[in-house]
Parts: C-alpha cells; structure tokens; sequence
C-alpha cells in the first residue's frame, strides 16, 4: 500500500506545480492512493478533484462521499466543503441545518472560510434567525484573515448601518481591502460611492 502521508505529499505536489510540472492527473492517482488508506487530506484534496472535475471525470456523489469521509476525521477543509454541498442546492439535496452544522465545526476549528459561511446564513437567515450582528461578528473575522468577499459585505454592512453602527469611512476602507485582491463587486462600490462620499 504504501505511506499514505508521503503518497498524499506527492499527490499535492504535482497538483501545486512545486517543483515540477503541473499535473491534475498524476495528482489525483496519488491522492487515491492515500484517500484508499483513510489519509483525510488526500480524501479531502480528491473530493475538490471530483467536485471540479480536476485531473478526473466530474463526479460531485464521489466528491460528496469523499469530503464526508474527510470531515468525519475532522478535517475542517473537508467540513467546510460538505457545508458548501449542503447549501448549494444545484450540487446535492440542499439541508440548510446540515450545512450549519458543517460550517460550525469547521469555524470552531478556526477555517476561516467557514466563517464566512456562517456570516451569510445569520445574513440571509438561513436555518438560523436572521441576526445582522452575527453576521457582522462572523464577516469581520473573516475579513481579519483576508477573505475578500467578506471584506466586502461587512463594507455594504456598514455602509448600510446592519448589524453595526452606519460608518461609510469604515465601509471604503473594506471595500479597498477587498478590491486590492482583484475583488470586482468592491471595485464597483468604491467607483459608486467615492464621489458621493468625499463630497458628504
């Protein structure tokens, strides 16, 4: 069989190019390897090969089976992604409470992509009451760590008063942050809103 740890590091590195030529194929061939020994990253780092169709058929009930494995090792990457599955109601039978559930221990272990997960369903009220101060909560940690969507919604969040004090100098600022990431939907804001708010 083999060392799954050592066959999951080959895998990754042939699907990051590290020192040698890209190749999703190869990638894929070793994570299997890894994923068929229970190694949760190489179930995990497969699952988004099936979710994209990366290096193997597009095959989203393989991806599904793969990142549920994953997760149920702890995996947060792996817990964020089944979240992911479960909110999208074009890639699995949408469970909003199944896809809180995922989000929530994969933020408990600090994935910052879980909290924005979170952010958006206390923003839409999805499974949980429709609370804008949690959203908020959940959008400025993930902001903290660079996730430039998040940047951008706490921006309109401000802007807009929700679940903060209104503070449009706080929402260009986030706006900026998230469009210095080639954020587009900021960029936007700020060509909107910069006139408009230098002369207010």
């Amino acid at each position: 069989q083999g060392n799954a740890d050592a066959q999951s590091n080959i895998g990754f590195i042939y699907q990051t190019a590290c020192g040698v030529t890209r190749n999703y194929s190869k990638a894929a061939e070793w994570y299997h390897r890894a994923a068929n020994q229970g190694h949760p990253f190489a179930q995990c780092f497969l699952g988004a090969m099936y979710h994209l169709g990366r290096g193997v058929p597009y095959d989203m009930s393989k991806a599904r089976e793969l990142y549920q494995k994953s997760a149920d090792q702890g995996n947060s990457t792996a817990q964020c992604s089944l979240g992911d599955l479960f909110y999208d109601s074009d890639a699995t039978t949408q469970d909003y409470h199944k896809a809180f559930e995922w989000f929530q221990k994969s933020a408990d272990q600090g994935y910052t992509y879980a909290y924005w997960n979170l952010g958006v369903m206390y923003h839409e009220g999805h499974e949980v009451a429709q609370e804008y101060f949690k959203a908020t909560m959940w959008y400025e940690k993930a902001a903290n760590h660079g996730i430039p969507y998040a940047q951008w919604a706490l921006g309109n969040m401000c802007r807009d008063g929700q679940g903060v004090a209104q503070d449009k100098y706080k929402a260009m600022d986030l706006w900026s942050r998230a469009a210095s990431h080639e954020y587009d939907e900021a960029k936007e804001k700020i060509d909107r809103y910069w006139g408009t708010f230098k002369t207010s």
